[in-house]
């Protein structure tokens, strides 16, 4: 864990003790006066006085320990006491006495009564706060610069320096947004006249990369005094520094340092120093300004990691691990410092010893704040390589994303998470886009799953089909994708963490491969059956299992809160909208729900937004949990993949479009023995002329699949719908067969007769007569002459199976339907569901045949 006490925080710190040497506020004053509350009582030369005197003195020369210990000897505490001890703690930039300077301020915040109110009562709450930031504990120490903020104005006392302080923590957390609310709050409170205050917002504008705002917010500093004021100058220099402006910054450290007073302070810029002159590669000047850092400050833990780093390099092994054990003693959160030792230990031969340094760096690496600041400080390297490539990679977008994704996995605050929202789904899209040569297919994956994270699942569930188009089309991808994903199993195995995947994550992204797999095995199978020649189920097949798991994503969006589904659904047109508007609107008309399946249009977002989604989510309370897009996915592959193997015979004799029909011309009747008769309306004229404008109408597939689709949506419209409770049957499977027995069903309720000519073209199916008559051959039925074979079946008798599965009180068993053709075995052809009604009509007519 990476917690560095940063020379924005550190300067905040400037007036914690009473020091003669720096400017005094209002609080400070008071405390270096006799007059303060709890020492009223106590003579002048009693004890206690003595060493608070001694502790202050020591203080003012900077000796901070001996000050401590001046301190520590007045018993019992006093308040005053505590809070010196805490401030001198504070000065060490120590992380133990960080740590225990949150309990001496705890300590006293306890002994303060109500009406004991001492001049520094408000700033414990501050120092309180900056020693719980220094110890990487972030929400306490928003709430502590919260209830500072809060007293200042209860009392009318300024309570900018709380906001500053405050953003820098949020900053510090990566989130921008807030942090960039409170700067910008205390900026304005000091009219834009603070240098320091607007190189802090400068330093969040490029953590957000808005370059040019920061640059302008510089300028402002330097119009209003910066190059006078020390905290100002360094917190330019460090901006300059963070903007890649190296050379400018090593100016401006450098005229703070001729400024500054302060021994801790100053080694704060000479470690700033060293590092803007590491990153130029003038590593002889870095080494002289960090040995120069810790001879002033002892205590500066991350200019020893960086003086240790300088060593390893210089292959001075064994004063490196000097070094680095100082830095871990000063500093053991970190685990930057674990496995840089980790390398010299390798060096020097101590590979047990190197090998406890990266486990226990590696175990400090898995809480929040670490990654969080891994993340942060990735992605500020990308960016500069970015900026500084000639040439885009989508590689280094692909990681741009990564990170930010990793980020919004960890955050809480939706404004926040919404940022790293938007910046993720950019890094992708880019990566996407970049990748002309499909090495990065997990960019979609990952996407789509990004998009799932935030509700987005519209956008996911369509993502997600175009990952599967591109495996598909490029072969190469599909040799990508499996590196990948072995890389992520094996860092899931080895216990290394993927900061933008969770285990449900990666989860999916293995049933992403499970599913790709099985959708190969289906379509090489239907792509090898030699007796179709048209390859019609594998057209069949990969339409149904499109649009059965647009069905489910659109369940999945309806169960979804109010505003999350008009979000998902407003001004789109995809299917998965429509189908969310046909069932918030309990569309039952086939013919209706197929025109807007059809339409190019927009959703209504009228309609929706005046929708009643509690009665929705009743309605949908039968179908249950449909899981998550991989989840839909398989099940629809299952259904398409089942329903091909059941309509067969039927789908192989189809012809894919009617150009061959024209459909004005009247049908000539067939006998009644005619095979397949549920499914036939008569014979037409084949004829060149005339075709079909509409590829709807045109297209006998999609016409099939948007029916099968239709009655779908109408049966669940009708609250028909009951999922079985099968205990032996897992949930993927009984939603499965639900699906596949309510297609099996879809029939329509008008008479097809009575439709008027124009709707005569979407009704029939063309078929090949020479399959069909093979077919009845193959199956021992009698085959009438081939010119009387009908060449087209009605669309809307497709799935009404000659037999019939019934499940009709209590009594559950197979019937044929009654009035189908005798030479149509169930057996073969396959059985339907029947409804409550059908079974007790054709059992009421089976008996008076007998």
């Amino acid at each position: 864990m990476a917690i560095r006490h940063t020379a924005s925080n550190r300067s905040l710190n400037g007036a914690s003790l009473p020091n003669r040497k720096s400017a005094s506020t209002a609080a400070n004053t008071s405390i270096h006066s006799s007059g303060v509350d709890d020492e009223k009582a106590i003579p002048l030369n009693s004890f206690k006085q003595e060493k608070l005197a001694a502790g202050i003195r020591a203080a003012d020369k900077y000796n901070y320990r001996e000050a401590i210990k001046q301190f520590a000897l007045i018993k019992p505490d006093t308040t005053t006491s505590l809070y010196l001890a805490g401030c001198s703690r504070l000065e060490l930039q120590h992380y133990a006495q960080s740590q225990e300077a949150v309990v001496d301020f705890t300590k006293c915040l306890e002994l303060l009564s109500e009406d004991e109110q001492p001049p520094f009562a408000l700033e414990l709450w501050y120092k309180r706060a900056l020693a719980y930031h220094n110890i990487g504990k972030y929400d306490e120490a928003i709430a502590d610069y919260t209830e500072y903020i809060n007293r200042c104005k209860s009392l009318r006392e300024p309570y900018h320096k709380g906001l500053i302080a405050r953003g820098l923590t949020y900053q510090v957390m990566y989130d921008l947004d807030i942090a960039l609310k409170d700067i910008n709050e205390a900026n304005t409170l000091t009219y834009n006249k603070n240098p320091y205050y607007l190189c802090c917002r400068a330093s969040v504008y490029t953590s957000k990369n808005e370059i040019d705002k920061a640059v302008a917010d510089l300028e402002r500093a330097s119009n209003v005094g910066c190059y006078h004021d020390v905290e100002g100058l360094f917190q330019r220099g460090i901006v300059l520094a963070e903007l890649n402006r190296h050379n400018a910054a090593l100016e401006d450290l450098q005229k703070a340092l001729t400024l500054s007073s302060k021994p801790s302070q100053q080694a704060d810029i000479c470690f700033r120093c060293g590092l803007s002159e590491y990153v130029l590669n003038n590593k002889e000047q870095a080494f002289q300004w960090l040995s120069r850092a810790t001879s002033l400050h002892p205590y500066h833990a991350q200019a020893y990691y960086h003086f240790g780093i300088i060593q390893t390099e210089k292959e001075q092994y064994k004063d490196a691990l000097k070094t680095l054990n100082r830095a871990h003693d000063l500093s053991p959160q970190q685990s930057d410092i674990l496995f840089q030792r980790a390398i010299i230990n390798e060096h020097l031969g101590k590979l047990n010893d190197a090998a406890n340094d990266r486990k226990h760096g590696i175990k400090l690496n898995m809480t929040d704040f670490a990654i969080i600041t891994m993340l942060a400080n990735r992605i500020k390297t990308l960016r500069k390589e970015i900026k500084h490539t000639d040439s885009s990679s989508p590689r280094s977008y692909l990681e741009l994303a990564i990170a930010y994704d990793g980020l919004l996995t960890r955050k809480k605050n939706l404004t926040t998470k919404l940022e790293f929202y938007r910046e993720a789904i950019f890094a992708y899209g880019t990566t996407i886009e970049t990748d002309t040569k499909y090495l990065y297919p997990q960019a979609r994956a990952l996407l789509a799953l990004c998009y799932q994270k935030m509700n987005d699942l519209v956008v996911a569930h369509e993502v997600h089909f175009e990952f599967y188009n591109v495996l598909s089309k490029y072969k190469g991808a599909v040799y990508h994708w499996k590196t990948y994903l072995l890389d992520v199993k094996d860092k899931m195995e080895s216990g290394k963490i993927e900061p933008h995947l969770d285990q449900n994550a990666i989860s999916q992204l293995i049933h992403m491969e499970t599913n790709r797999r099985k959708q190969n095995i289906d379509e090489e199978t239907l792509q090898n059956d030699i007796e179709d020649h048209y390859k019609n189920q594998l057209i069949f097949y990969e339409q149904l299992r499109i649009d059965l798991s647009n069905i489910l994503a659109a369940i999945a969006v309806l169960n979804l809160d109010r505003d999350n589904i008009i979000n998902n659904v407003e001004d789109t047109s995809y299917k998965v909208s429509k189908i969310v508007q046909l069932l918030s609107e309990d569309k039952t008309s086939i013919s209706d729900i197929e025109s807007m399946l059809n339409s190019d249009d927009n959703v209504n977002t009228k309609v929706l937004r005046k929708t009643d989604y509690n009665i929705i989510k009743m309605k949908l309370k039968s179908i249950g949990n449909v899981g998550n897009m991989t989840d839909q996915l398989d099940v629809a592959q299952l259904v398409a993949r089942h329903l091909c193997t059941r309509y067969r015979s039927q789908l192989l004799c189809l012809k894919h479009n009617n150009d061959n029909i024209v459909n004005n011309e009247p049908t000539v009747n067939q006998p009644s023995g005619s095979s397949w008769l549920c499914c036939s309306s008569g014979s037409r004229v084949f004829s060149p002329k005339e075709p079909i404008s509409s590829s709807y109408e045109n297209d006998t597939f999609k016409k099939i699949v948007t029916f099968a689709i239709a009655f779908t949506i109408k049966t669940l419209n009708s609250e028909t719908v009951k999922v079985s409770s099968n205990e032996k049957s897992s949930r993927r499977d009984a939603l499965a067969t639900t699906l596949v027995l309510i297609i099996c069903r879809a029939h329509l309720d008008t008479d097809t007769s009575l439709f008027s000519s124009f709707r005569l073209k979407n009704v029939f199916l063309p078929i090949d007569s020479t399959v069909l008559s093979k077919i009845l051959k193959d199956s021992q039925q009698t085959i009438p002459d081939e010119n009387t074979l009908p060449i087209e079946w009605n669309l809307y008798d497709l799935f009404r199976a000659p037999g019939i599965y019934y499940h009709s009180d209590g009594d559950i068993g197979k019937i044929r339907y009654y009035g189908s053709d005798s030479s149509m075995m169930p057996d073969i052809y396959g059985y339907r569901l029947g409804t409550r009604e059908e079974v007790h009509v054709f059992k009421k007519l089976h008996q008076e045949n007998k």
